[in-house]
């Protein structure tokens, strides 16, 4: 271990740990005391004037005239800015104010027993939306088979997994930082609690009919739009690209935010839960997924216009980095992620990469054996897998996902990731660079090929598309028109639904009104409607 002191010598130092928070460590290489860097070309005297807590660690051996190094500086020196654990695990709560339209954070108010993350947790899972999950698909469409995941079950066992990553990477930060261990006592706890409430909610916001039910959405309005141009002049065009890209993602903040419990204010999250919340934390448009095309956080849009100040305080009070973007885009609300962000997201990732293939053996729509070979060589590689069970399915998932959860926690804690992850400018999903990456591609193209695209699946999606665009055609007609132009129809389908528009409303709020009803739907009950709509069958109750 080397430290440089002002004359550029190279002294020896004693072995640092070089994970504290306000730190930035990166890797560079060093000769003849001058840093070759793509951030830095400077000498060692001209570096330690800048910033004396700048020192270097040991990588390898020297290599002819290049020694690899580790440097160990203060974010400032870049002008960046280290995410700190005191804003990014907030515990103010996230109210909307119905009257005023308006955002605000509430006073923290404790409960003794239970922490602030805990609580959010519980606020989901007794949440309305929550429960209607369980006749919301996953994979397959309600199956006669118990055994295979509802979109409830599958973001159960998400937050199972999500937990365990927090756990886990918490207590090691924890072990590593002093300064961790003495201001949050319960650390690991709380990042586990944290990402835990954050992926119970994590699909919240889909429409009914899986992922089917989203594209369904959005090529409606594309079609819409197309057939319907003075209407849309009225929208801007971050609001047509709200729903001719509609995102799950976006719909699950609003409902967080705001639709759930909307005479209380939405559900009234953490900020820190929120945020862990937002996988995508943007706005939406093409221009800026196409500047950012390298950044998973870009890949989709994270919330809606008319949610998007919500997102800005979230951003603004954990102390999400802004992105920074080309002058010719004109978009507001683009942050780097939260950390938890990148754990909520690889516990999704790990849990339906093994959980759609384990519904895929049980239903038969795969050739067991290959399934449980693909399975097996990830499973062998965790401690505690047992030979004499390599066919048993139960045993392979828990070490499939043991394994898994350790080589995303190897990752994100890595020298060179967890500085990137702290400073808002790691672009990947950490479940693509583990270990075992190649073998999670090859089970998902397995499981694409034998269960995404199986005769029944598709059916179901076919008939999704039919549901989705048959309600809406239906319902938008009925809100975007005048009250006093409604026909009896448009105020009968009105009545049916439940929705309540005012002439005051601009034709985006009418609009996603009628959206917010048909993605917070069950697959049952949006098959019920329909047909009661179109004249198929009749209620067989009465309400």
């Amino acid at each position: 271990m080397v430290q440089a002191h002002r004359s550029g010598t190279i002294q020896p130092k004693p072995r640092l740990d070089v994970r504290p928070a306000s730190l930035s460590v990166h890797r560079l290489i060093v000769t003849n005391n001058v840093i070759l860097d793509t951030k830095l070309a400077v000498s060692w005297g001209s570096l330690s004037r800048q910033a004396p807590g700048a020192h270097l660690l040991d990588d390898a051996a020297p290599r002819g005239g290049e020694n690899p190094k580790f440097l160990v500086y203060p974010a400032s020196l870049l002008g960046g800015v280290m995410y700190e654990w005191r804003k990014l695990l907030s515990n103010r709560r996230l109210a909307f104010d119905a009257m005023s339209e308006q955002y605000k954070f509430l006073s923290e108010r404790k409960e003794e027993h239970r922490s602030d993350y805990y609580r959010d947790s519980d606020r989901v899972l007794f949440s309305s939306a929550f429960r209607r999950m369980h006749d919301k698909t996953q994979v397959f469409p309600m199956p006669e088979n118990d055994h295979v995941h509802s979109r409830l079950t599958h973001s159960i066992e998400v937050a199972s997994v999500g937990r365990s990553l927090g756990h886990t990477v918490g207590s090691i930060l924890a072990e590593r930082d002093n300064a961790i261990r003495s201001k949050f006592p319960r650390f690991a706890a709380d990042i586990g609690d944290v990402i835990h409430a954050a992926c119970l909610a994590h699909d919240i916001g889909n429409p009914p009919f899986g992922h089917a039910g989203e594209d369904a959405i959005a090529k409606y309005f594309v079609s819409f739009f197309e057939r319907n141009p003075l209407l849309a002049s009225e929208l801007t065009r971050r609001q047509k690209s709200d729903l001719t890209k509609f995102e799950g993602n976006a719909q699950g903040f609003r409902l967080l935010t705001r639709l759930q419990n909307a005479d209380t204010g939405g559900l009234q999250l953490t900020a820190a839960t929120l945020a862990a919340f937002c996988k995508y934390p943007r706005e939406s448009g093409d221009d800026i997924k196409i500047c950012q095309h390298d950044n998973i956080a870009a890949k989709k849009h994270g919330c809606f216009q008319e949610d998007k100040s919500a997102l800005a305080m979230i951003a603004r009070h954990v102390g999400l980095n802004r992105i920074k973007l080309p002058k010719e885009v004109d978009a507001d609300i683009v942050h780097a992620r939260h950390p938890l962000s990148f754990l909520v997201e690889a516990a999704d990732n790990i849990s339906y990469t093994i959980l759609d293939l384990e519904d895929g053996i049980r239903l038969k729509y795969v050739n067991k054996k290959e399934a449980l070979e693909l399975i097996r060589k990830i499973a062998k590689k965790a401690n505690g897998f047992d030979p004499k069970k390599a066919n048993d399915i139960v045993h392979l998932r828990g070490r499939a996902i043991q394994r898994l959860r350790t080589e995303v926690c190897e990752v994100f804690l890595d020298k060179e990731t967890f500085p990137e992850i702290m400073e808002g400018t790691y672009k990947k999903e950490i479940i693509k660079v583990i270990e075992s990456n190649t073998e999670l591609e090859k089970i998902i193209e397995f499981t694409k090929q034998h269960c995404y695209q199986h005769q029944f699946v598709v059916e179901m999606q076919v008939a999704g598309y039919n549901i989705i665009a048959g309600l809406l055609d239906e319902l938008i007609p009925a809100v975007i028109a005048h009250s006093n132009e409604r026909t009896h129809r448009q105020k009968m389908v009105l009545k049916a639904s439940g929705i309540v528009v005012r002439d005051s409303e601009t034709a985006y709020q009418k609009i996603l009104k009628a959206t917010d009803y048909v993605a917070g739907m069950a697959d049952s009950f949006a098959s019920a409607l329909f047909r009661r709509l179109k004249g198929i069958e009749l209620s067989s109750s009465i309400r």
